[in-house]
């Protein structure tokens, strides 16, 4: 038997979406000057986690919106735009509020599917490119909750999963690592550029 992204191994499941998780695309939301609740919005999707400044809206709009409120372990996923990105939910986005622009993926069993493994499976080529070819529209792609319901998810035992998770996840850390320190330095560059084109600081 074989899936989007190969063969599958003897003791792993070929699932659609829908069957291991729960899928509810996230609510319009209007943005408080002085709002106080975080609302995340797909620009906050960076490398596989929620980062970056977000706008906020009232809590008492917030309370209007408990079925849009992000829990620890969710994953949340593009649905306009670039389509596809994801971004998992730690403790401290608990309670958030996410916008119309995402979906949040939940995990109907946790002790069936991890949502960090499935956040790695959705970066593979081959769902990628499932999740683009499956969007809709040509200035603003977007794919619906329903569409992406029917991705096929090959699903190893949950000690494999996090395997594949831990591994992935420690690579990413090393990718934002130098993201930092190549920030840093360009930064250390463009402060002393001036200095030394003024002869303020002498070339070494």
């Amino acid at each position: 038997m074989n899936s989007l992204t190969g063969p599958v191994p003897p003791d792993w499941s070929l699932v659609q979406l829908t069957d291991v998780c729960h899928l509810i695309p996230g609510t319009p939301t209007e943005d408080a000057a002085d709002g106080t609740v975080p609302v995340l919005k797909p620009r906050n999707l960076i490398l596989g986690r929620l980062a970056g400044p977000t706008d906020a809206t009232s809590v008492r709009a917030a309370e209007s919106l408990g079925r849009y409120r992000v829990g620890s372990g969710d994953l949340l996923l593009a649905r306009t735009g670039t389509v596809g990105r994801t971004g998992l939910a730690s403790t401290e986005q608990e309670g958030w509020i996410f916008g119309s622009g995402l979906i949040r993926i939940r995990a109907r069993q946790p002790e069936v599917i991890d949502t960090e493994f499935l956040s790695f499976y959705f970066s593979h080529p081959a769902v990628m490119d499932w999740v683009t070819g499956n969007s809709r529209g040509t200035s603003v792609p977007s794919i619906s909750g329903q569409v992406l319901g029917t991705l096929s998810v090959m699903v190893p035992p949950l000690a494999t999963q996090r395997a594949i998770s831990g591994t992935l996840s420690k690579l990413n850390d090393s990718i934002a690592a130098h993201q930092r320190i190549n920030e840093t330095t360009a930064e250390l560059r463009d402060t002393m550029l001036p200095l030394l084109m003024s002869g303020e600081l002498p070339a070494s």
